[in-house]
């Protein structure tokens, strides 16, 4: 025999209470549709949000990159300017110091010929 309900069946009718009982169900789920759209809509927002936040740290990322280039391209530049700085000195050291025994000798030189003047 069949299962399916029939109007000769007493299980084909469908009281008040059953009614309720579904209308109250309906709004439920309503309710729990709408709250979770609500959710959906929120959490939208907030991808949306982080994605502009994101977008923002990578453009500011990439400006300290420029930045710091810059930066080291100015360190680079100052320690090149040092390094020629101190070559400089190095070359005057040495050119003092010959000119220094240029001079004790010509002055051993100016003694001796005091000597044989003498």
């Amino acid at each position: 025999m069949n299962n399916i309900p029939t109007p000769e069946t007493k299980s084909f009718y469908v009281t008040a209470f059953d009614v309720e009982e579904w209308a109250e169900k309906c709004i439920r789920l309503e309710k729990e549709r709408d709250e979770a759209l609500s959710q959906i809509a929120q959490a939208e927002c907030r991808a949306e949000r982080f994605c502009q936040e994101r977008d923002e740290a990578r453009e500011k990322a990439e400006r300290y990159r420029l930045e710091a280039n810059a930066i080291m391209m100015q360190r680079d530049e100052a320690r090149d300017a040092i390094v020629g700085l101190e070559n400089k000195w190095k070359c005057a050291v040495d050119m003092a110091a010959r000119a220094e025994l240029e001079r004790d000798d010509a002055l051993n030189k100016l003694n001796d010929l005091k000597n044989i003047l003498r």
